[in-house]
């Protein structure tokens, strides 16, 4: 799949699977992983503040996968 645009959308919200979509290395899986770990942490320490810098996150991987800014 190479549509950069759908890749970027779900990656907003499912960080690391944009980048799966788009073939981009195998670390994907480990990317998913630590970003849920991190927004569940963020969410339960900072409550509404952790949620919107969980949104920054998503945000960032949504970048990364239209422009490709990542390398990993």
């Amino acid at each position: 799949m190479e549509n950069k645009i759908l890749a970027a959308i779900i990656s907003l919200f499912l960080p690391g699977i944009g980048q799966y979509l788009l073939g981009k290395g195998n670390n994907w899986i480990i990317l998913f992983v630590v970003v849920l770990i991190i927004d569940t942490i963020l969410a339960a320490l900072l409550g509404g503040a952790g949620t919107y810098i969980a949104g920054l996150i998503g945000i960032i991987f949504a970048l990364d996968a239209y422009c490709g800014w990542i390398n990993i």
